[in-house]
């Protein structure tokens, strides 16, 4: 009987350090939010538009040369 005792306090400790590291992430995400102010958070929003504008160039000429490494049997080389 004393084992299922100490097997409660042991699910009951692991709640306690689960429920305390959702908090930590929380408290992280908070600074984090608060170390941006919004010029900054722009410049980063305007930097990943960026980065999309680039990626979708590149998936353009990837599928272009894919789609001229098809020779007319339709097969690829």
């Amino acid at each position: 009987k004393q084992r299922h005792h100490e097997a409660r306090r042991t699910e009951t400790a692991l709640r306690t350090v689960a429920l305390d590291h959702g908090l930590l992430h929380a408290v992280q995400f908070a600074l984090v939010l608060e170390v941006f102010d919004a010029d900054q958070l722009l410049a980063v929003q305007r930097c990943h538009e960026g980065q999309a504008g680039i990626e979708a160039a590149v998936a353009q000429l990837l599928d272009l040369k894919e789609r001229h490494d098809v020779q007319g049997t339709g097969q690829p080389r």
